[in-house]
């Protein structure tokens, strides 16, 4: 089992079919590009893969508060 951090096309094409369970209004592409534009500010996920298969992913952003 590894962790990793989707950072390539060929990556979120592969993590695609589980975050359409979560957000099935979108197509694969529409899906894609809106996290693509969303890594431009710093958004990111990772996942878990267990040899073929994707096991779960999650959406994060990194920042700092005063709090």
């Amino acid at each position: 089992m590894q962790v990793k951090i989707a950072e390539s096309l060929e990556d979120l094409k592969f993590i695609a079919p589980v975050l359409l369970q979560l957000r099935p209004q979108y197509s694969a592409d529409g899906l894609i590009a809106q996290i693509q534009s969303q890594q431009k500010d710093g958004y990111r996920i990772a996942y878990v893969q267990e040899g073929v298969d994707v096991l779960c992913v999650a959406g994060f952003l990194l920042g700092q508060k005063l709090a």
